[in-house]
């Protein structure tokens, strides 16, 4: 898990695809996350992302794709 303090958006060394998945990118608070109306990748965050914050790891590795 990782966290961040702020800061600006800025990937770097991308692919050309990279880049277009990535252009509208940007930092999010987690009620915001959760909140939104958004595609996100991998498909089940949101499901699964709360709990993780929180420091709640589950025992077992969780399949959160599609």
């Amino acid at each position: 898990m990782g966290t961040c303090k702020g800061g600006e958006w800025n990937p770097q060394a991308l692919e050309a695809l990279e880049v277009g998945a990535f252009k509208t990118g940007k930092w999010w608070e987690l009620d915001e996350l959760l909140a939104a109306e958004i595609r996100t990748i991998p498909s089940q965050m949101r499901v699964h992302l709360p709990a993780v914050v929180a420091g709640e790891l589950p025992e077992q590795p969780v399949d959160i794709g599609e």
